[in-house]
């Protein structure tokens, strides 16, 4: 097989593709807190006992200060009043209170500047009647401060003008914001008005308004966002962002962010958004929320699970730690930590056979020989891919709940999609450039080949999705499920039908565009089989000798099957296995003695090692920029074609792509043709010119184009179809990995 990479040179225009995708750190929480505080733990910190109708529901405020390191709990009861606990960040405990004046009403939640000047203020049922008071503490020492009453909406906006149950605070000295939004229980008609503070010196704030469209109650989770936006929300209503003109920017569904999400924090710098749904703090990566589906990066629970019918409490990023409370049930510390998989001590030879085993990503040579670990430190890993474009291994794991992926040497590694719920199989389109899993309890999703856009496909809930396999000619995904049902869908999702059903147990499926056939494995009864589709006829063409087969894949030429077997009784576990197809009972062993392996690839066509010492030629270019796909200059040419041209990757250069140019015949008629000077270094490469009418459907061959002239230096082609008779002709160059 030969792989391609398409850039298009064409009669006035040039397809123009987009850079790569830089990706953004990747973090989880730790599996243990930091620390935490039970309901108990403190005497500001209770709960209301089940049953009961007083007591509890006394926390109300979080925040963190960068200056000190400390984190500050706002606490408010009929026993003890209004206080504010200073808590050491790193362990919890107990420092002392800031100082509290007399007040007017309790103060209910709690802010902190970069600069280290903590803001709180009180509640206001209604500020028409009752006014708003904002406070100031210069630092812990200092004695509180009132620097504005009165009513944030400027008597305009909700019937019930509710403010004080959310503040959020961002910048230092003359820069300080601090914005206020409105929430009432019920969903209003009337406009709300948020209100953002701003300050000349720091100490003295003025409110700019504004009204906030669409008109319903998000006033108990607000954040700033990016520049002039924030994010609003309140347990049972969708997570949305504004911007401060009042225009909704976005509204996330529930596959977007869990949808009883109540309050959320969130920190710009790393991408990061939390928030408390009824008994977990999830955290969630804030640059994915425009997916249809954004699974969380990490669940964690609080100390206790008592009611919190009000769904209060509070979010706060810390340096590297994330500070939660949840009303009734506690507050918790949880560190951030930065996924980061191991580059091997040195890059591997790239293998033709990839597969998974429990903990890594192994590879070997065609014949089996010279096993070696691509990537470690994987948990439970399922299916593999291979995009021979980028000279990549894509994998899915079922216990560490992510999709990654790494050079076919092993460096390089990185987790595209994390928080998943036992990612099974994997299937690559690389025309679409999309990737495809399947989700064991949950059904078949998809997203980018950098992981952006991930969305829920097929909801199959018992069903036990399991294998999926991608038919590039009629451009549409198979899927089968443990339970015995095989179905084929559209890429976005629509025309779902069932193919195939067969027995139970059943792991491994391959779809033969081809022959219209469906290969499949079935775990239990230990036979290698193949589905007509057309018929719905089943030829088994392995009876005997296999041992708990899972995943298998096919060669490009649909010639030779290999599959993994578990093997699990078996003296030797672990086999990579691979027959003929034409004499299936002929099967080979490849490999054995593997620790419980599960998915398997084959990686036919590969970047030369030409294309590899020439990238590595170019230090500058940063990781995830240096495969044949890539674009590191931003110019629309990717690293291959330069390599096949002599261009330079690193520096933008589509003046030197060569031009388009009229060739006359002896009927007097024009024709496209394109001359294409080789670079001469440039090895396990080649240059093809294809025409096209519409720049959709593009051809090549003695059909449609002529070879004027072919050497080592240079190649001329000329199009077949003349100008005239079409009005519209274009003509590209493409770089093909031999």
């Amino acid at each position: 097989m030969k792989s391609a990479k398409i850039i298009g040179i064409a009669a006035l225009a040039a397809t123009v593709l987009m850079p790569g995708l830089i990706r953004a750190q990747t973090y989880t929480l730790a599996d243990e807190p930091l620390w935490s505080l039970s309901p108990g733990d403190r005497d500001y910190i209770n709960y209301r006992p089940s049953g009961e109708t007083t007591g509890g529901y006394s926390e109300h405020g979080l925040a963190y200060n960068p200056v000190t390191g400390n984190v500050y709990l706002l606490h408010h009861s009929s026993a003890l009043g209004t206080r504010i606990a200073i808590l050491d960040g790193q362990d919890g405990s107990h420092l002392g209170y800031l100082s509290i004046g007399s007040l007017p009403r309790p103060l209910r939640k709690i802010g902190v500047a970069d600069d280290g000047v903590i803001f709180s203020a009180t509640t206001a049922g209604d500020t028409s009647t009752t006014p708003y008071y904002l406070y100031r503490w210069e630092d812990e020492s200092a004695e509180m401060e009132l620097v504005w009453e009165g009513d944030p909406s400027g008597g305009e906006g909700d019937v019930r003008r509710s403010y004080g149950p959310n503040i959020a605070v961002r910048g230092e000295g003359d820069s300080t914001q601090i914005l206020v939004a409105p929430d009432w229980w019920q969903q209003v008609e009337e406009a709300h008005i948020v209100a953002i503070f701003e300050t000349d010196d720091g100490v003295d704030f003025s409110p700019e308004r504004y009204t906030m469209t669409p008109t319903t109650r998000f006033g108990l989770g607000t954040a700033f966002g990016e520049g002039d936006t924030f994010f609003g929300t309140r347990a049972g209503q969708p997570l949305r962002e504004f911007a401060f003109s009042g225009e909704l920017l976005r509204e996330f569904d529930g596959d977007s962010v869990y949808l009883p999400l109540s309050p959320i924090g969130i920190d710009i710098e790393k991408n990061l958004l939390a928030g408390v749904h009824p008994n977990e703090l999830r955290l969630y990566n804030l640059n994915a929320l425009n997916a249809g589906f954004n699974p969380p990066l990490a669940i964690r629970e609080f100390p206790t699970n008592n009611a919190n019918i009000d769904a209060t409490g509070e979010i706060a990023f810390g340096e590297e730690v994330v500070y939660a409370l949840h009303t009734n049930n506690g507050v918790v510390a949880y560190p951030l930590v930065e996924v980061v998989l191991p580059d091997p001590a040195d890059p591997v030879n790239p293998g033709f056979l990839y597969w998974s085993n429990s903990d890594a990503l192994r590879t070997a040579d065609a014949d089996g020989s010279n096993p070696r670990t691509v990537v470690s430190g994987l948990d439970r890993p399922i299916g593999v891919a291979i995009d021979p474009n980028s000279g990549r291994v894509y994998w899915a794991e079922d216990n560490g709940r992510r999709i990654g992926r790494a050079n076919l040497d092993g460096t390089d590694p990185e987790i595209l999609i994390n928080g998943l719920h036992q990612a099974q199989g994997l299937a690559l389109d690389l025309e679409g450039q999309r990737l495809y899993w399947a989700g064991f309890s949950i059904g078949l999703f998809a997203a980018d080949l950098d992981g952006g856009n991930a969305q829920l496909l097929v909801e199959l809930p018992d069903q036990q999705t399991t294998s999926v396999s991608f038919d590039s000619e009629e451009n549409r995904i198979y899927f089968g499920t443990a339970s015995g049902i095989h179905y084929r869908v559209n890429p976005d999702g629509s025309g779902l039908e069932e193919v195939a059903s067969y027995a139970a147990n059943t792991y491994g499926a391959f779809f033969d565009a081809s022959t219209g056939s469906l290969y499949t494995t079935n775990f239990s009864n230990d036979v290698l089989e193949r589905i007509n589709l057309a018929d719905g006829s089943t030829e088994t063409l392995i009876s005997e000798g296999l041992d708990e087969p899972l995943h298998l894949v096919l060669n490009d030429q649909r010639t030779v099957a290999y599959w993994v077997e578990r093997a699990t009784e078996s003296a030797t576990q672990g086999r990579i296995r691979s027959t003929e197809l034409e004499d299936p009972e002929a099967f080979a062993t490849l490999i054995e003695g593997e620790n419980s392996p599960f998915g398997v690839a084959i990686a036919e066509a590969v970047p030369s090692d030409g294309f590899a010492e020439w990238i590595a030629g170019f230090p500058g270019i940063p990781d995830g920029l240096r495969g044949p796909d890539d674009d590191p200059a931003n110019d629309g040419i990717a690293n291959l074609l330069k390599y096949a041209l002599g261009l330079d990757p690193t520096v933008s250069q589509r003046m030197l792509l060569p031009a388009p140019e009229l060739m006359a015949d002896g009927d007097d008629a024009n024709y496209l043709a394109l001359s294409v000077t080789r670079h001469s270094s440039a090895t396990g490469v080649s240059l093809v010119v294809e025409v096209s009418g519409d720049l959709e459907d593009w051809q090549s061959g003695p059909e449609h184009t002529t070879v004027v002239e072919d050497s080592s230096a240079l190649i001329l082609v000329r199009d077949n179809t003349a100008i005239q008779e079409s009005g519209r002709r274009f003509i590209r160059v493409r770089a093909i990995i031999d």
